[in-house]
């Protein structure tokens, strides 16, 4: 609710200084791309990166209120602890996550503010591996820290958009909803299944990140 009264405060303070548009700036065809964008760290570098991924979404309208949209998320990454000054012995943690969430939108408003209502199917895969090379061996773990799974969800959306130019704006954007999580099977070196995994149901409310710009097309 406090990122809705924010984007409701800016409106206002951008209304004197934004463009002449048209009566309704979404219409049938349309096409929108935004993405999560912090403001507070581009003055306190303690607060994280500016620019967020999970997720980008992307919106095609149907009609001047109906959008369908996908969500998509992705994270990837590696690090590596050295034991050795030659670096022949080491740890190194492999990770990746991909995020896909389609869903359809409602709009209400017009001119330039926008408030939607709408639902998301969010699919996610998140797996690691662990690779340890000690002399002329090398071992590979999967899963070693039991944080892989795969996620399926429902999310309720609540968000809002206030185009500043024609064809660029800013939002923000509440999710509540219910996740199901399978965890993967944690394997040892020889890929035998060392734990099983388990499951977990999780209710969450969701929000973006500071705020979300986007461009319409």
């Amino acid at each position: 609710m406090k990122k809705i009264l924010c984007v409701l405060s800016l409106a206002l303070l951008f209304s004197s200084v934004s463009m002449a548009q048209e009566e309704n700036v979404e219409s049938k065809g349309n096409f929108t791309f935004d993405l999560n964008f912090d403001p507070a760290a581009i003055f306190d570098a303690g607060a994280g990166d500016m620019f967020t991924m999970p997720y980008i979404k992307a919106r095609y309208f149907t009609s001047s209120d109906f959008a369908i949209r996908i969500g998509i998320g992705l994270k990837f990454g590696s690090s590596t602890e050295y034991n050795d000054t030659e670096g022949d012995e080491y740890v190194r943690d492999i990770y990746f996550g991909t995020t896909l969430a389609p869903g359809i939108e409602k709009h209400f408003g017009g001119d330039k503010f926008f408030v939607y209502l709408g639902g998301e199917l969010p699919i996610t895969f998140n797996n690691e591996r662990r690779k340890l090379k000690t002399g002329d061996d090398t071992y590979v773990y999967k899963n070693p820290d039991g944080e892989g799974y795969l996620g399926v969800g429902l999310n309720f959306i609540i968000g809002a958009d206030y185009y500043i130019f024609n064809n660029f704006y800013i939002g923000a954007e509440l999710a509540p909803g219910i996740a199901f999580k399978k965890y993967l099977d944690i394997k040892d070196d020889d890929d035998e299944v060392t734990t099983k995994g388990g499951r977990e149901v999780d209710f969450a409310l969701q929000a973006s990140s500071g705020l979300r710009i986007g461009f319409r097309f």
